[in-house]
Order: C-alpha cells, then structure tokens, then sequence
C-alpha cells in the first residue's frame, strides 16, 4: 500500500506542477 500511496502523490504533484 505504501508503494501505491507514492505513486499516488508523485501523480498529484505531477499534475500540480502542471497547473502552473
């Protein structure tokens, strides 16, 4: 769980960074 929950919050940051 704790892999998925990384690659979970690698995503959001991806996506963040890619908002601005």
């Amino acid at each position: 769980m704790r892999f998925i929950n990384t690659l979970t919050c690698f995503v959001l940051t991806c996506v963040f960074l890619s908002a601005f």
